[in-house]
């Protein structure tokens, strides 16, 4: 909330409000597309906190994992289109009334958005432990150093992306913080977080991305452009995830899913 505040203090004083009229609508854009990942944060944490609290640690890793993955495999089903086609998506929302920046503002936010999702699950085996304090010390002087950072950058001149993209940095560098911190409080790989979890999304986003990206490129723009962007992406994102994202396990639990679904339709 202070960052935030701080951020919209900052932005009026060295670039007036319209660039943080431009804000405000991106901010818009992606919290209706986090809304998507409160689900499965709510479905897992449960789950998580039973486990640490019966001492299955392998189980609570393994949940950590899994809810880092499926939240970022589900936000990427919307949040590429958008990103893609996040100019008309603007115009179909506001006309011709769009503030400067606020398509690169949105995109920027958006993937700061993806990133910050790879938080909860590690913050929720930090409260499983008890052992909050240093992890809340720690984020919360990385977060808010986005401030002084921001303040000077833009004293020196620099453009209202800049900002954003000191954003994205800041999560970057505490996710990882976050994941150290959290080996000192609970005993789990990094290295098997990174090869587990990272891995597959960074391999599902690369095969993904490009393709729907190549789509767009192809058709005129309008709704049809839209819609078949969005189910290009999201038929290429199943079909990746499932073979690049899911370990042998999942893709087993997901058949299991998909065809008890089935026999239920058809009983």
């Amino acid at each position: 909330m202070i960052k935030d505040q701080g951020l919209n203090m900052l932005l009026n004083a060295y670039l007036g409000p319209v660039v943080n009229a431009a804000r405000a609508i991106s901010y818009q854009v992606a919290s209706a597309l986090n809304g998507f990942s409160v689900n499965i944060f709510t479905a897992f944490r449960p789950q998580l906190m039973q486990s640490y609290s019966s001492k299955d640690y392998q189980r609570t890793t393994t949940l950590m994992f899994s809810m880092s993955k499926f939240t970022f495999f589900l936000m990427i089903l919307i949040s590429f289109p958008v990103m893609i086609e996040i100019e008309y998506i603007l115009q179909l929302w506001l006309g011709d009334n769009i503030p400067e920046n606020t398509a690169l503002f949105t995109i920027i936010i958006v993937l700061n958005m993806l990133v910050t999702n790879f938080n909860p699950p590690v913050s929720q085996v930090v409260h499983a432990t008890g052992k909050m304090k240093k992890y809340q010390i720690v984020t919360s002087i990385i977060l808010t150093s986005m401030l002084p950072i921001s303040w000077v950058f833009l004293h020196f001149g620099a453009s209202p992306e800049t900002v954003f993209g000191i954003s994205l940095i800041i999560s970057i560098i505490n996710q990882i913080v976050c994941l150290i911190v959290l080996k000192g409080i609970f005993e789990y790989s990094i290295r098997k977080y990174l090869t587990d979890v990272m891995m597959p999304c960074v391999l599902v986003s690369i095969v993904v991305l490009p393709f729907s990206y190549g789509a767009h490129k192809l058709m005129d723009v309008g709704f049809l452009r839209l819609i078949l962007v969005t189910l290009i992406n999201i038929v290429l994102s199943a079909v990746a995830i499932f073979k690049l994202g899911l370990n042998k396990k999942e893709q087993r639990l997901v058949t299991g899913i998909i065809m008890l679904e089935i026999f239920k339709k058809h009983k």
